[in-house]
């Protein structure tokens, strides 16, 4: 069986801030089976800080070495994609389908005593709602600790209703459901572009200065006698560094423009940015593995610029425009539209 390496795909279109932490498609203690079950835990970690818990569900503990799970929670609703393989999340359960090798575990960051922040239950249950739907698993096999581990009592993982919380995971993890309405053509001509930010560098925590140590004279007269110390000065610190992401866009759309049902025998595309520049390549295809270059090239993507907008026409014969690239930051809004000209 493969690692677990479509993780990041179930998250798609969810609206989820989804950050591939570096190294993750390769990291676990072996190959994992099919999945069977949704794991859900909390860290029991310190009352405050958005990810305090981060380095030990990726690197383990003295007693237990990491990963402790597949995914991670923030305490901003952050969902972190930590192990494709094997985590030691589960320990002894109470069926074969609920261990490690079967179970998508999910540690989220709480104390386990306080009460949970609404954003980010609903995001742990918007998250669970997805793998559910994506590896094809029933609600009730969304589970928490407490349910699984053998004997039972042994957990009390997550401190709240699972009951209560496999009905918000029913209803998509409380998203909000758009009124729906009759876009215009000009909104209808949007590609659906997904974004991904990658962790490529999960940086170093800072290292504090070393108080000085003043010369201690020491006490001949004491029993035993304390030596005279010469000290030593401060040592100075390090900074704390912080960690680097790739901010990733990816989509894809055919060349109908406004829903309509006949393909155009030309059309033209426009990308436009804003809030920082990105770097993307832009392509056509007509569906049967023939592809037109249209900026940039693969592994040679273009620059665009801030508020930059450029038409790039399409070849007789095109029957989908994909984009995909990088930005410069989390926050660059991307877009891309496609019109026909009939």
């Amino acid at each position: 069986m493969p690692m677990w390496s479509d993780l990041p795909r179930a998250f798609e279109g969810s609206g989820l801030k989804v950050i591939e932490y570096s190294g993750w498609q390769t990291r676990g203690h072996g190959t994992p089976g099919t999945v069977q079950c949704v794991a859900c835990h909390h860290t029991a970690g310190p009352p405050t800080g958005n990810t305090p818990s981060l380095n030990t569900v990726v690197y383990g503990r003295s007693d237990l070495p990491g990963p402790l799970c597949n995914l991670y929670l923030s305490r901003a609703g952050e969902v972190y994609i930590i192990a494709a393989g094997i985590a030691y999340h589960a320990g002894n359960t109470q069926q074969p389908w609920q261990a490690n090798n079967t179970d998508v575990g999910i540690e989220a960051e709480a104390t386990g005593v306080d009460p949970w922040p609404k954003a980010q239950y609903d995001a742990f249950a918007r998250m669970c709602a997805c793998l559910a739907s994506y590896y094809r698993q029933p609600v009730a096999r969304v589970l928490g600790h407490k349910e699984i581990c053998s004997p039972t009592g042994r957990k009390i993982d997550p401190n709240f209703d699972m009951n209560a919380f496999r009905t918000a995971v029913g209803a998509g993890g409380a998203a909000p459901t758009p009124a729906a309405k009759d876009f215009p053509d000009d909104e209808e001509n949007q590609m659906l572009i997904l974004f991904t930010t990658v962790m490529t560098d999960p940086g170093k925590p800072a290292v504090p200065e070393t108080p000085e140590v003043p010369p201690d004279p020491g006490d001949p007269n004491a029993d035993p006698p304390i030596p005279p110390t010469d000290g030593s000065p401060a040592v100075p610190g390090s900074p704390a560094v912080p960690p680097k992401y790739r901010y990733d866009l990816r989509g894809q759309r055919t060349c109908e423009a406004g829903g309509g049902s006949n393909i155009a025998s030309a059309a033209w595309a426009c990308v436009s940015s804003a809030w920082g520049g990105c770097n993307v390549y832009l392509a056509a295809g007509d569906g049967k593995g023939r592809t037109w270059n249209l900026l940039g090239s693969p592994g040679k993507p273009a620059r665009i610029n801030n508020n930059a907008q450029i038409p790039f026409p399409l070849p007789a014969g095109a029957r989908l425009v994909t984009i995909e690239g990088q930005r410069d930051t989390d926050g660059t809004v991307i877009a891309c539209d496609v019109y026909n000209l009939r």
